[in-house]
């Protein structure tokens, strides 16, 4: 058990299926208070099912996040239901699978509003709460946060973005920790049901392979790791290496990421 989450608030946005209905589930075993965001009203209430909401207090809030008066609405109800914001888990996304000649700008767009602009703008509307509580901003992010991966142009580069974005909030603001997770593929999510493009129709399960973590586990990692001091966190852990190699043997992690995707 984490004893860092007792009477924490935290929120959680996406969290009407996959990583983010496991990580409510999870921290709703501890006395917390959760605000729950997703875009599908029924899905949430599935989520809140699932919850033990016996020892924690649960809110729903139902919006678009690509909006962003919905990010400064989202914080701004867990003020006024719970009275502070101790941790923010930004964990809403959306994928991709097309290969970057076929990309228009409607994707582009779409890919940076939900995975950059949204974590983005719900981060500097908690920012002055987190500063108060000397609390914690997490962001789901992705090992393609830190590679490139065939088929996946926009939605590394949106990734790429963040990573960045979330580092240099580390340095500018000290008195908060800044948490980000790069997980590799994962299975027990809709991401590659719902990626954007053409193609994403026939690849909707994930194939297993030894690169592969379930939804819950990958859960269960980053809850182990909230509240403490860790900067990054990669699940599996081996994938921190990743972007060693990719630096030094480039070739080499270019026809293993070919293979690899090609196989998917």
């Amino acid at each position: 058990m984490n004893k860092h989450l007792n009477d924490k608030v935290i929120i959680i946005t996406g969290a009407s299926s996959g990583l983010g209905r496991e990580l409510a589930i999870k921290l709703s075993r501890y006395p917390v208070k959760l605000l729950l965001h997703g875009r599908d009203a029924e899905r949430l209430r599935q989520t809140v099912e699932q919850c033990h909401s016996s020892l924690s207090k649960i809110h729903v809030h139902v919006g678009d996040l690509k909006q962003s008066q919905h990010c400064a609405t989202l914080i701004n109800t867990a003020v006024e239901q719970f009275g502070k914001i101790d941790m923010l888990i930004n964990n809403a996304g959306v994928s991709m699978w097309q290969n970057v000649e076929t990309i228009d700008e409607q994707m582009i767009n779409e890919l940076m509003q939900i995975n950059y602009f949204a974590p983005v703008h719900c981060t500097l509307n908690a920012l002055a709460y987190l500063k108060k509580s000397q609390g914690q901003v997490v962001l789901i992010s992705s090992i393609q946060g830190l590679i490139a991966v065939p088929n996946h142009s926009a939605y590394v580069a949106s990734k790429h973005a963040a990573t960045g974005f979330f580092n240099t909030l580390r340095l500018d603001v000290p008195e908060i920790n800044v948490l980000q997770v790069f997980p590799g593929w994962m299975s027990g999510t809709h991401l590659r049901k719902n990626s954007l493009g053409s193609s994403h129709k026939k690849t909707a399960v994930v194939k297993p392979s030894p690169a592969t973590s379930d939804a819950a586990t990958v859960a269960k990692k980053i809850v182990a790791a909230l509240g403490s001091s860790r900067q990054n966190l990669f699940i599996p852990a081996k994938l921190k290496w990743v972007s060693c190699l990719q630096a030094l043997f480039p070739q080499l992690m270019y026809r293993i990421l070919r293979h690899y995707v090609k196989k998917q």
